[in-house]
């Protein structure tokens, strides 16, 4: 949220203090909006049929606070409310189960409650893929964000962020953008 302004009153003369405030300060702001960028520095795997939790070793961020379990990002809790642009993307390799076709899939959650997905369709087991989920958010100081990944079942397995082309990909940003 923009830095509230300053209400002058008739015939009230401008001073530095006043003019910091309308000026300086918005600029500010504007120069160094709220982001957010968090990535996999380590291969992760996962098991398929069931929602599992993203965790980030690499972050960077200004006007979020990074949500911690032990030494691993799990989301981005918003200073700021406004309207944010959330984009997540994840690249691995499915194998297992019976059949050739498996679907990787992201989830962007919002205090743990899924409000936006998408589906990639992995056609050949052991082959890389991404999938990726972008959305426009509003969202009020102190909701955290957070990722969600989800591969068919039936003894799938996962394995993310596996080479370092796979770790430029997987990642999670977000930027505020207005209110």
């Amino acid at each position: 949220m923009l830095p509230a302004s300053k209400t002058w009153s008739r015939r009230e003369l401008a001073d530095a203090a006043k003019l910091n405030e309308q000026v300086r300060d918005v600029q500010e702001f504007l120069s160094n909006p709220p982001f957010v960028v968090l990535r996999r520095t380590e291969t992760w795997n996962v098991t398929g049929g069931a929602d599992t939790p993203i965790t980030w070793q690499s972050s960077s961020s200004n006007g979020f606070t990074l949500v911690n379990s032990g030494s691993n990002v799990t989301g981005a809790k918003v200073k700021y409310p406004g309207r944010y642009r959330f984009y997540f993307a994840i690249c691995g390799r499915v194998s297992g189960g019976s059949s050739e076709f498996s679907h990787l899939s992201p989830y962007l959650a919002v205090d743990g409650t899924v409000v936006q997905r998408s589906t990639a369709t992995v056609e050949t087991q052991d082959y890389m893929d991404t999938a990726y989920v972008d959305a426009f958010l509003d969202l009020e100081a102190g909701q955290t964000v957070s990722g969600v990944v989800w591969i068919t079942g039936s003894g799938r397995k996962g394995a993310l962020a596996v080479d370092p082309q796979q770790r430029e990909v997987t990642q999670l940003f977000g930027y505020w953008i207005g209110q």
